[in-house]
């Protein structure tokens, strides 16, 4: 059951996910910036800090805080990667 909503609604083209380019592999996702206390999202400020979504098999291997991964061309720090239930979920920060 949870593995047909993963693939029927929350990483579905037609739903919720966007189709990104994950170290070169294209990859259906769900990207989200991260609220930190501080900040406010709605006043314009932007985070550098984002949340991506994913089907684990469709990911890459699992990198460890502080390695590159590169999303849709733009390098990231990898700041945690947890896997659950088939769905990869990974804190990124904006590459240096």
């Amino acid at each position: 059951m949870v593995a047909r909503d993963r693939d029927d609604v929350f990483l579905d083209l037609e739903e919720f996910a966007d189709p990104h380019v994950v170290d070169g592999r294209a990859v259906p996702c769900v990207i989200d910036q991260v609220e930190r206390a501080g900040r406010d999202l709605d006043a314009g400020v932007p985070s550098d800090e984002s949340r991506l979504f994913a089907r684990t098999e469709d990911m890459p291997p699992r990198r460890r805080p502080g390695e590159q991964l590169t999303v849709d061309g733009r390098s990231y720090v990898v700041l945690a990667w947890r896997d659950e239930m088939g769905v990869t979920e990974v804190d990124l920060a904006r590459g240096w």
